[in-house]
């Protein structure tokens, strides 16, 4: 996956957590991983337009509790570590803390969800971004990240891009438990995020 930004580009790397579907490695290269143009330190991201690839490693704990007859719901905070691919291997270029809720249905697996993310900097600029993707268990939930806005450097960021989200949800779909906390942990994938920040 490359980071561009209109000058040098740098990167590549790929870190799997689970198994992804052909779908799910074609739109990531995804998914998504998509949560993260805002992570990547002040050197790749200037002014203007860009484009950057990359992924997180994420977790999380919340709760998990019948939502319908055939639904199981899930409510959190996502909280990881964004990796840019650069020529000279992954760089930790930020975190990322996102509000949760995914659905998964107990019948034929599939699932969505939606998420309010902030995104950090290395450098304490910030980024908001909206999430959405939708999926089947153990497949992946394939979405998009679009961005809201921004503080410091990456004030006025806007643009989007597709994002895979492997997790561990779907695991608990046949719970019926009535609410118990579950700890997840995943990863999010994506390629040819792209973003404008305003000169």
């Amino acid at each position: 996956m490359k980071a561009d930004d209109g000058s040098a580009s740098e990167g590549n790397t790929v870190v799997p957590s689970m198994t992804i579907s052909s779908k799910s490695m074609k739109s990531a290269g995804f998914l998504a991983a998509a949560l993260i143009i805002a992570f990547m330190p002040i050197q790749v991201v200037h002014a203007g337009d860009g484009i950057v690839s990359g992924y997180a490693a994420w977790q999380t704990q919340g709760q998990m509790s019948q939502s319908a007859q055939d639904e199981v719901t899930f409510g959190g905070e996502l909280k990881g570590r964004i990796y840019l691919e650069m020529a000279s291997g992954p760089m930790a270029s930020g975190t990322m803390r996102c509000q949760i809720s995914m659905k998964i249905n107990s019948t034929d697996a599939s699932q969505h969800g939606a998420g309010d993310c902030t995104i950090t900097t290395n450098d304490d600029a910030l980024a908001y971004a909206e999430l959405k993707c939708e999926g089947v268990f153990m497949r992946g939930c394939d979405g998009t990240l679009t961005f809201t806005k921004g503080t410091a450097r990456l004030a006025g960021i806007s643009g989007s891009g597709t994002i895979t989200f492997l997790n561990s949800v779907g695991e608990d779909r046949r719970s019926t438990e009535p609410a118990a906390t579950k700890t997840l942990r995943g990863t999010m994938y994506f390629s040819e995020l792209r973003y404008h920040v305003p000169n």
